[in-house]
């Protein structure tokens, strides 16, 4: 299993200036940070490789943050789309599939937000199952804290206003929506009708 890059952003690039330039980048979540990028084209050097990169896209490009720096960021321009994922600063289990998170979405910027988790749907927890099944997330969330990861859903949120989001943990494990499925203890789910309901 791989778990998807950090760093990884849609950004709209302003009028060059060497490789360093004046770029908007989208952190998700509706936030748009201006930012100073120092951009290069991965294997290829100087300023002619990066204006082709950005011409041929007008403008829009996919950037991979490969550093920090006070003035400037340095970034790759990467072929591909943003994957909408963020660090967890702080996470606390609301039931077994839906946490209340504080994300780092990266340039200075953190949000609080409510995810559920997607794909799937756990017993209520007012049941007995229920009770069991988030006290095993909260354990597991206990166990992967500084590395908990959220991949979200570009700017979709189910019918309670939860933002639809896959949670993972250490690097190359499964995610906690493929755990809890495998483990007998959520069904499958996409957000229509539920079975008993």
């Amino acid at each position: 299993m791989s778990t998807p890059e950090l760093g990884v952003y849609h950004a709209t690039i302003g009028v060059l200036n060497g490789t360093m330039t004046p770029a908007m980048v989208d952190v998700g979540f509706g936030v748009r940070v201006h930012a100073k990028l120092n951009l290069a084209v991965p294997g290829e050097k100087g300023l002619r490789p990066v204006r082709k990169w950005v011409t041929d896209r007008q403008g829009l490009v996919v950037v991979r943050v490969t550093g920090r720096a006070p003035i400037r960021t340095p970034a790759e321009l990467v072929e591909g789309s943003a994957p909408y994922l963020y660090r967890v600063a702080d996470a606390h289990v609301v039931d077994g599939d839906t946490l209340d998170t504080r994300l780092d979405l990266g340039f200075g910027v953190h949000i609080d937000a409510r995810m559920r988790l997607l794909g799937l749907n756990v017993a209520e927890k007012t049941t007995a199952d229920g009770v069991e099944v988030a006290a095993w997330v909260r354990e597991w969330v206990a166990g992967q804290l500084g590395h908990l990861t959220v991949q979200t859903v570009k700017d979709k949120r189910e019918k309670y206003g939860r933002w639809l989001a896959t949670v993972y943990g250490r690097s190359g494990l499964p995610s906690l929506n493929e755990l809890l499925l495998a483990a007998g203890m959520a069904q499958p789910y996409d957000g229509g009708a539920r079975a008993g309901a």
